[in-house]
Order: structure tokens, then sequence, then C-alpha cells
């Protein structure tokens, strides 16, 4: 990863009077997994996470079935001509909750409590050494309801929202 030499070319090129195309320098990491192989590509560069996937799966045989994207819910990282199956991740969604949890602590506590079950469903999973079929199995019997009640009761504050002024928006449980 060229990190200082990326910022030493923007520097230079700011010193010239040359505006840069991004001044953003991103790293993406992208595993693939075949069988026992595994390989991994890092990118780093001025390039968001979906242009690199979008660069690595138009060498994709056509007739795979989608690859598993885990990302955040950052736009940039589904921006491109690709078609992928996305899996926000859900840590980056509880994190961002906790950084405000000040500011609407009981709504961040209901948040953060029905993820920490699943959480609990995930520990259980790597205890028992459950296979990814299996693992998915598991969350689909004892975590779905969890997330199916909190998308519910995400959407419910976000109307409520709607109706009333922001103040209503994340209002205790």
């Amino acid at each position: 990863m060229r990190v200082l030499a990326l910022m030493a070319e923007r520097t230079k090129a700011e010193a010239d009077g040359v505006k840069p195309v991004a001044k953003a320098i991103n790293t993406s990491g992208i595993v693939a997994v075949l069988e026992q192989h595994k390989v991994v590509l890092f990118f780093t560069g001025h390039a968001h996470a979906g242009k690199n996937m979008e660069r690595v799966l138009a060498h994709r045989a056509q007739e795979l079935a989608p690859a598993m994207q885990m990302c955040d819910a950052l736009s940039s990282n589904v921006a491109g001509e690709f078609k992928t199956i996305v899996a926000n991740c859900l840590t980056h969604g509880r994190r961002q909750v906790a950084d405000v949890a000040e500011q609407f602590p009981k709504a961040a506590r209901h948040v953060i409590e029905a993820l920490a079950e699943v959480y609990k469903n995930d520990a259980q999973c790597r205890q028992d050494q459950l296979s990814a079929e299996q693992r998915l199995s598991f969350h689909q019997a004892h975590s779905l309801s969890i997330m199916e009640d909190l998308q519910r009761w995400m959407n419910e504050q976000f109307e409520q929202c709607g109706r009333r002024d922001e103040s209503a928006l994340l209002q205790p449980v």
C-alpha cells in the first residue's frame, strides 16, 4: 500500500497548481474463497471500493452466482456496474448507534440490546463450530425475528418523525 507515496504525489501536484482528482486515499480489501484456496487483494488509491469491485468482477466468470459483498452502507461501496449480494456490516451499524447514544440513550439502548442478542447467537455458533450453512440456519431460526422486530421499530421511528417535528425521531421505546 503506497499511502505515503500517494500523499506525496498529491502534495506535489497541488504545489504545481494542479487540482487533484480526489483527495481521499482509500484501501479496499477483496477476499475470494474457492474450496480450499483463498486470494486476498488490496487496492490503495483514490478509487472507492465499488470501483475496485467493478474492476475485479469484470474478470469473474459470468456463469458464477453473484459474489457476496460485505461492506458498510456507504453508497460508493456498491457504485459500479456489477451484481453482488450485499451484506452490510452489522458492526459498523452498531458503532454508529453507539456514537449517538448520548443524544438518544433509550433508543440506542434498544438497538444495542437487540443486536447483543444476535451477537450472543453468533457466539453460540462459533462455540459450536458450526459450518457456514449451519450458522445461517441457526441465525434464521434465532436471530431473524430479532432483526425483523428491530427493522419494524426503526421504520416506526422514522414514520413518527415524518408526522411530527425532528424531536420525535428515536423517542424512547
